[in-house]
């Protein structure tokens, strides 16, 4: 199995010409620090939500995206566990989360770490959501809502604003909505959507006392115990203690993908998209460290998110030089540059798993087969 550096960690670009105080934004306190893959509380967390009853009855809707309306048909999703086209599995939440008040009609997204390298093709992904989130088997609701769903290559609430094509659902409940509604997404017909191995899950609802099925981390992929929510980008949780305390912040998921996908677990992430960002100016490189949660580890590929305007040159490095200006100890294949044209999160990735045969970044390589780097001991510096 090979492992995903999926290093997200905030960088700005810094264009030529500009004032040197534009380029820096020194991180602040409230930026949420990478870590090595293991749950925790979110940096700001909201009200936990209310456990769902055992015993509420759930019903299955397919949505084709890019179309009108929903088929509501017989069962429910069978488990994702042990299922060889699932990438990512979160399905023992039981509890349900929705904005309220003024927040009510705005979009909350989880992020979600597939468990298989960038590229796959969408088959379908599923999500549960209720129009009663306070349930207590009353069966009393509101009336009928409409959710929309979708998934994003980044942070919503840092600028990704719209859905990865081919993805977005929509569905209006109007029968059984203090019900649980499986919400089952398969792409626009014909469409072949690429999976990056980094995304968020999208849902929005049409009226308060809506939520989305939460409360348990994810058993195939990663997720962190942190959502994201407006005014809190990327960065919310549920409840001050976090998981086990409070319910695991991340939302009921499965998604599914055609054909054989190679397995692949994330060795590193950092969550927090909205994170304040920095330059050391133009042409000056700085570095930061990144231990790996596994060693001796072949590495398929690492990202960047970035802001700016200007050319981001990235690599990794096994060792970092506090002699050499240059900074030595280049992993060979890692260095890519990135294009960075706007304050929104953007997102840079290295994959060093596809290959049409012959060379790819000085390595030879064989079309069947992934190409791999690694990190020696389990650490390295990306600079």
């Amino acid at each position: 199995m090979a492992c995903v550096c999926a290093v997200t960690t905030a960088v700005t670009a810094a264009s030529e010409g500009q004032d040197a105080d534009t380029k820096k934004a020194l991180a602040d306190d409230a930026a949420v620090e990478a870590e090595p893959v293991v749950a925790h509380d979110g940096g700001i967390w909201m009200e936990p939500p209310v456990s769902l009853s055992p015993d509420v009855p759930v019903h299955r809707v397919v949505v084709v995206s890019g179309t009108d309306g929903g088929t509501v048909v017989s069962g429910t999703e069978a488990s994702c566990e042990g299922d060889p086209s699932a990438v990512y599995c979160n399905t023992l939440g039981q509890a349900a989360y929705g904005p309220e008040g003024d927040m009510a009609l705005s979009r909350i997204a989880d992020d979600i770490a597939l468990a298989s390298v960038g590229g796959c093709i969408l088959d379908r992904y599923v999500t549960k959501v209720t129009g009663d989130k306070d349930r207590d088997g009353s069966g009393v609701a509101l009336g009928p809502f409409t959710v929309d769903v979708g998934l994003y290559e980044a942070c919503p609430g840092a600028g990704a604003r719209e859905p990865i094509e081919g993805t977005a659902g929509q569905y209006t409940i109007t029968e059984y909505v203090g019900d649980i509604h499986e919400i089952v997404v398969i792409p626009s017909f014909g469409a072949q959507v690429k999976l990056p191995p980094n995304l968020y899950l999208g849902v929005r609802f049409s009226r308060e006392e809506c939520g989305v099925v939460v409360g348990a981390p994810a058993t195939l992929g990663y997720s962190a115990d942190r959502f994201d929510f407006p005014g809190f980008a990327c960065a919310a949780g549920l409840g001050p203690a976090g998981f086990p305390a409070n319910p695991h912040a991340s939302f009921y998921a499965e998604i599914y993908v055609q054909g054989d996908c190679p397995d692949a677990f994330v060795g590193y992430k950092n969550t927090n998209h909205a994170g304040s960002y920095y330059s050391a100016g133009v042409r000056e490189r700085f570095a930061d460290d990144v231990t790996l949660s596994v060693i001796d580890c072949n590495m398929v590929a690492y990202e960047i998110a970035h802001r700016g305007n200007g050319i981001i040159g990235v690599d990794l490095r096994s060792f970092l030089s506090n002699t050499d200006p240059r900074f030595r100890g280049v992993i060979p294949g890692t260095a890519m540059y990135c294009w960075s044209d706007g304050d929104d999160v953007q997102i840079c990735r290295k994959e060093f798993y596809k290959c049409d045969g012959g060379e790819r970044d000085g390595m030879t390589c064989d079309p069947n087969e992934p190409v791999s780097q690694e990190c020696p001991g389990g650490s390295c510096v990306l600079a």
